[in-house]
């Protein structure tokens, strides 16, 4: 076993500077928090998006059936068919159920902040 003296000089850059990587990871687990649930609402939204796409589709082709049919025929003009609208549930990404987070990941993240003050409390003494 070997040992090697360190000045306090050496000592007191090494300990700021693993304190200073801690809070950088802390930060960066807390940013990856806020991506998980950003991620989540817009899972959330988008599955709102489809709902809402599939009543105003079932809607349209209800109205489309109560309307008059006319009886004359314009060569140039298209009609639309409200059955050759794609829908979003052949989409694989609306299949899978939205996961449910726990009140763990909660008191993960006051953890977090804790340890955050912690290391800068730290910081400040160096």
């Amino acid at each position: 076993m070997e040992f090697v003296k360190l000045s306090s000089q050496e000592k007191t850059y090494t300990e700021k500077s693993i304190l200073e990587i801690q809070a950088q990871f802390i930060s960066v687990l807390q940013h990856l928090s806020k991506y998980h649930s950003a991620r989540d609402e817009e899972l959330k939204l988008k599955l709102a998006l489809r709902n809402k796409i599939e009543e105003s589709k079932e809607f349209l082709e209800t109205f489309d059936k109560s309307l008059p049919k006319s009886q004359f025929k314009d060569d140039k003009a298209q009609q639309i068919k409200v059955s050759q609208v794609k829908t979003l549930s052949s989409s694989p990404i609306y299949e899978s159920a939205l996961p449910i987070r726990s009140s763990q990941e909660e008191t993960k993240e006051d953890k977090l902040q804790r340890e955050l003050e912690e290391i800068k409390r730290k910081l400040s003494r160096l």
